[in-house]
Protein backbone atom coordinates (compact mmCIF):
# COMPACT_ATOMS: atom_id res chain seq x y z
CA UNK A 1 0.00 0.00 0.00
CA UNK A 2 1.32 3.42 -0.92
CA UNK A 3 1.36 6.25 1.59
CA UNK A 4 -0.49 9.08 -0.14
CA UNK A 5 -3.88 8.93 -1.83
CA UNK A 6 -6.18 11.64 -3.16
CA UNK A 7 -9.59 9.98 -3.35
CA UNK A 8 -12.28 8.23 -1.38
CA UNK A 9 -14.50 6.29 -3.77
CA UNK A 10 -18.28 6.20 -3.53
CA UNK A 11 -19.97 3.46 -5.56
CA UNK A 12 -23.71 4.10 -5.13
CA UNK A 13 -25.07 1.29 -7.32
CA UNK A 14 -26.08 0.73 -10.91
CA UNK A 15 -29.81 1.37 -10.53
CA UNK A 16 -31.51 4.66 -9.74
CA UNK A 17 -33.53 3.19 -6.87
CA UNK A 18 -30.30 1.97 -5.23
CA UNK A 19 -28.76 5.42 -5.52
CA UNK A 20 -31.89 7.03 -4.07
CA UNK A 21 -31.88 4.74 -1.03
CA UNK A 22 -28.19 5.23 -0.32
CA UNK A 23 -27.72 8.88 -1.19
CA UNK A 24 -28.31 10.26 2.31
CA UNK A 25 -25.59 7.98 3.68
CA UNK A 26 -23.10 9.14 1.07
CA UNK A 27 -24.16 12.71 1.92
CA UNK A 28 -23.38 12.05 5.56
CA UNK A 29 -19.86 10.82 4.86
CA UNK A 30 -19.23 13.71 2.47
CA UNK A 31 -20.26 16.16 5.20
CA UNK A 32 -17.82 14.51 7.60
CA UNK A 33 -15.00 14.65 5.03
CA UNK A 34 -15.64 18.34 4.46
CA UNK A 35 -16.19 19.44 8.06
CA UNK A 36 -13.12 17.61 9.30
CA UNK A 37 -10.83 18.74 6.49
CA UNK A 38 -9.74 15.23 5.60
CA UNK A 39 -8.01 16.50 2.46
CA UNK A 40 -9.55 13.89 0.22
CA UNK A 41 -11.53 14.29 -2.96
CA UNK A 42 -14.39 11.96 -3.86
CA UNK A 43 -14.45 9.75 -6.93
CA UNK A 44 -17.79 8.34 -8.15
CA UNK A 45 -17.58 5.94 -11.10
CA UNK A 46 -21.00 5.46 -12.62
CA UNK A 47 -23.00 4.59 -15.73
CA UNK A 48 -24.18 7.07 -18.38
CA UNK A 49 -27.85 6.78 -17.45
CA UNK A 50 -27.05 7.83 -13.86
CA UNK A 51 -24.47 10.54 -14.47
CA UNK A 52 -26.76 13.58 -14.66
CA UNK A 53 -28.92 12.34 -11.79
CA UNK A 54 -25.93 11.86 -9.50
CA UNK A 55 -24.41 15.22 -10.43
CA UNK A 56 -27.70 16.95 -9.70
CA UNK A 57 -28.09 15.08 -6.39
CA UNK A 58 -24.64 16.09 -5.10
CA UNK A 59 -24.56 19.70 -6.32
CA UNK A 60 -24.57 20.97 -2.71
CA UNK A 61 -21.49 18.96 -1.73
CA UNK A 62 -18.50 21.06 -0.71
CA UNK A 63 -15.92 18.31 -1.18
CA UNK A 64 -14.38 18.26 -4.65
CA UNK A 65 -16.04 15.35 -6.43
CA UNK A 66 -15.36 13.68 -9.76
CA UNK A 67 -18.31 11.82 -11.29
CA UNK A 68 -17.05 9.82 -14.24
CA UNK A 69 -18.45 7.43 -16.84
CA UNK A 70 -15.14 7.25 -18.71
CA UNK A 71 -14.05 3.65 -18.15
CA UNK A 72 -10.67 4.35 -19.78
CA UNK A 73 -9.81 6.63 -16.84
CA UNK A 74 -11.12 4.42 -14.04
CA UNK A 75 -7.81 2.62 -13.46
CA UNK A 76 -5.97 5.90 -12.90
CA UNK A 77 -8.57 7.06 -10.40
CA UNK A 78 -8.74 3.70 -8.62
CA UNK A 79 -4.96 3.69 -8.19
CA UNK A 80 -5.41 6.86 -6.16
CA UNK A 81 -8.32 5.63 -3.97
CA UNK A 82 -7.66 5.26 -0.25
CA UNK A 83 -10.87 3.45 0.72
CA UNK A 84 -14.24 2.83 -0.92
CA UNK A 85 -17.83 2.99 0.23
CA UNK A 86 -19.47 0.43 -2.04
CA UNK A 87 -23.03 -0.57 -2.78
CA UNK A 88 -23.35 -4.33 -2.32
CA UNK A 89 -23.06 -6.27 -5.57
CA UNK A 90 -20.50 -7.03 -8.25
CA UNK A 91 -18.92 -3.59 -7.71
CA UNK A 92 -17.61 -4.77 -4.34
CA UNK A 93 -15.80 -7.64 -6.06
CA UNK A 94 -14.17 -5.22 -8.49
CA UNK A 95 -12.98 -3.08 -5.59
CA UNK A 96 -11.67 -6.17 -3.79
CA UNK A 97 -9.74 -7.27 -6.88
CA UNK A 98 -8.08 -3.84 -6.96
CA UNK A 99 -6.88 -4.24 -3.35
CA UNK A 100 -8.85 -1.21 -2.19
CA UNK A 101 -10.13 -1.42 1.40
CA UNK A 102 -13.90 -1.02 1.42
CA UNK A 103 -17.15 -0.94 3.35
CA UNK A 104 -20.22 -2.51 1.77
CA UNK A 105 -23.62 -0.88 2.27
CA UNK A 106 -27.11 -1.69 1.09
CA UNK A 107 -30.68 -0.82 2.02
CA UNK A 108 -33.70 -2.98 1.28
CA UNK A 109 -37.19 -1.64 1.68
CA UNK A 110 -38.18 -2.20 5.33
CA UNK A 111 -41.15 -4.42 4.49
CA UNK A 112 -39.11 -6.40 1.97
CA UNK A 113 -36.50 -7.05 4.63
CA UNK A 114 -39.14 -8.23 7.11
CA UNK A 115 -40.77 -10.42 4.47
CA UNK A 116 -37.60 -12.23 3.43
CA UNK A 117 -35.76 -12.36 6.75
CA UNK A 118 -37.24 -15.72 7.90
CA UNK A 119 -36.16 -17.37 4.64
CA UNK A 120 -32.64 -16.00 4.33
CA UNK A 121 -30.08 -18.29 5.93
CA UNK A 122 -26.98 -16.56 4.55
CA UNK A 123 -25.23 -14.46 7.16
CA UNK A 124 -23.47 -12.04 4.81
CA UNK A 125 -24.17 -10.15 1.59
CA UNK A 126 -20.67 -9.76 0.16
CA UNK A 127 -19.32 -12.72 -1.80
CA UNK A 128 -15.92 -12.65 -0.06
CA UNK A 129 -17.62 -12.80 3.33
CA UNK A 130 -19.97 -15.56 2.16
CA UNK A 131 -17.12 -17.73 0.92
CA UNK A 132 -14.90 -17.14 3.94
CA UNK A 133 -17.72 -17.43 6.47
CA UNK A 134 -16.49 -14.32 8.26
CA UNK A 135 -16.79 -10.55 8.11
CA UNK A 136 -13.63 -9.70 6.17
CA UNK A 137 -15.21 -6.73 4.43
CA UNK A 138 -17.36 -4.64 6.81
CA UNK A 139 -21.04 -4.67 5.89
CA UNK A 140 -23.63 -2.15 7.05
CA UNK A 141 -26.93 -3.36 5.69
CA UNK A 142 -30.68 -2.80 5.80
CA UNK A 143 -32.02 -2.06 9.29
CA UNK A 144 -28.44 -1.84 10.61
CA UNK A 145 -27.63 0.93 8.15
CA UNK A 146 -27.95 4.31 9.78
CA UNK A 147 -25.76 7.41 9.73
CA UNK A 148 -24.17 6.87 13.10
CA UNK A 149 -23.35 3.20 12.50
CA UNK A 150 -21.96 3.93 9.05
CA UNK A 151 -19.74 6.73 10.32
CA UNK A 152 -18.37 4.49 13.10
CA UNK A 153 -17.50 1.75 10.60
CA UNK A 154 -16.09 4.30 8.16
CA UNK A 155 -13.78 5.82 10.78
CA UNK A 156 -12.68 2.39 12.00
CA UNK A 157 -11.42 1.63 8.51
CA UNK A 158 -10.29 5.13 7.54
CA UNK A 159 -8.16 5.70 10.64
CA UNK A 160 -6.63 2.24 10.94
CA UNK A 161 -4.06 1.15 8.37
CA UNK A 162 -3.75 -2.21 10.10
CA UNK A 163 -7.45 -2.88 9.52
CA UNK A 164 -7.00 -1.91 5.89
CA UNK A 165 -4.00 -4.20 5.44
CA UNK A 166 -5.74 -7.08 7.20
CA UNK A 167 -8.75 -6.71 4.91
CA UNK A 168 -6.62 -6.72 1.77
CA UNK A 169 -4.53 -9.68 2.92
CA UNK A 170 -7.63 -11.70 3.83
CA UNK A 171 -9.43 -10.76 0.61
CA UNK A 172 -6.48 -11.97 -1.44
CA UNK A 173 -6.69 -15.41 0.16
CA UNK A 174 -10.23 -15.86 -1.15
CA UNK A 175 -10.23 -13.79 -4.33
CA UNK A 176 -8.27 -16.48 -6.16
CA UNK A 177 -10.94 -19.00 -5.28
CA UNK A 178 -13.50 -16.80 -7.02
CA UNK A 179 -11.64 -15.90 -10.19
CA UNK A 180 -9.70 -19.12 -10.70
CA UNK A 181 -12.35 -21.44 -12.08
CA UNK A 182 -15.84 -20.07 -11.64
CA UNK A 183 -17.80 -16.88 -12.01
CA UNK A 184 -18.60 -15.10 -8.72
CA UNK A 185 -22.23 -16.12 -9.10
CA UNK A 186 -21.39 -19.83 -9.36
CA UNK A 187 -19.14 -19.71 -6.32
CA UNK A 188 -21.76 -17.80 -4.35
CA UNK A 189 -24.54 -20.20 -5.30
CA UNK A 190 -22.42 -23.21 -4.29
CA UNK A 191 -21.66 -21.64 -0.93
CA UNK A 192 -25.28 -20.67 -0.30
CA UNK A 193 -26.52 -24.16 -1.25
CA UNK A 194 -24.02 -25.65 1.16
CA UNK A 195 -25.28 -23.42 3.95
CA UNK A 196 -28.89 -24.35 3.20
CA UNK A 197 -28.01 -28.06 3.21
CA UNK A 198 -26.24 -27.76 6.53
CA UNK A 199 -29.22 -25.90 7.95
CA UNK A 200 -31.64 -28.53 6.70
CA UNK A 201 -29.53 -31.35 8.17
CA UNK A 202 -29.37 -29.60 11.53
CA UNK A 203 -33.16 -29.31 11.59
Amino acid sequence: MKENYNFIAFLPGSRKNEVLKLLKYFNHIEEYINKNNLNFKIFIPTLPHLESFIKKSIKEWKTETIVSTDVSKFDDYYDDVYISLTCSGTASLEIAKRNIPQIVIYKLNYFTEILFKPFVKVKYANIINIISGQMIIPEVLNSNLNKRKLLDVFLNLFNNRKNQENQINSVNIYINEIVKEFSPYEVSVKRINKLFNLSSTAN
